[in-house]
């Protein structure tokens, strides 16, 4: 599958994300009215993010999201830069929305491995087989763990 850049989805030292599967950044309208680029997610489709470093003091990930026309969610996946390879991803939970209506998600589990200090990671978004398509945006690693 071919992948590209995603804009509007990128770190500061410009990678994009990697989108296959027919995951697109497109318009959509916003909470507050607006239109604005959203991550669109449909059955099957998935996004990679670029390397990002976090720290075990902040283990949780969040973002906005909603369920444009689906049933199962969002799967979360974490792998962590190993030496010169990356671990398997692995499944940390999966994110579901309010229908059609923009909702914040509880925090997902960013840190798979519970060591100390920080790390180099990357996460991927997988929708689920029975979806039809659900939109994302605002991802940020959450600071309020409680």
């Amino acid at each position: 599958m071919a992948s590209e850049s995603a804009r509007g989805w990128r770190d500061p030292s410009g990678d994009g994300w990697s989108l296959s599967g027919g995951a697109k950044i497109e318009q959509s309208l916003q909470p507050d009215g607006t239109t604005g680029d959203v991550l669109d997610l449909p059955s099957r489709a998935d996004a990679v993010s670029p390397v990002m470093g976090i720290t075990s003091r902040y283990p949780t990930a969040r973002l906005s999201m909603r369920n444009v026309a689906a049933f199962e969610g969002v799967f979360f996946y974490v792998s962590c830069a190993n030496g010169p390879g990356w671990t398997t991803p692995k499944n940390t939970g999966q994110f579901h929305g309010q229908h059609n209506v923009w909702t914040l998600s509880n925090p997902m589990n960013i840190e798979p491995h519970n060591t100390l200090g920080w790390h180099q990671v990357r996460v991927t978004f997988i929708a689920g087989a029975t979806t039809r398509a659900f939109q994302v945006k605002n991802f940020w690693v959450d600071p309020r763990t409680a």
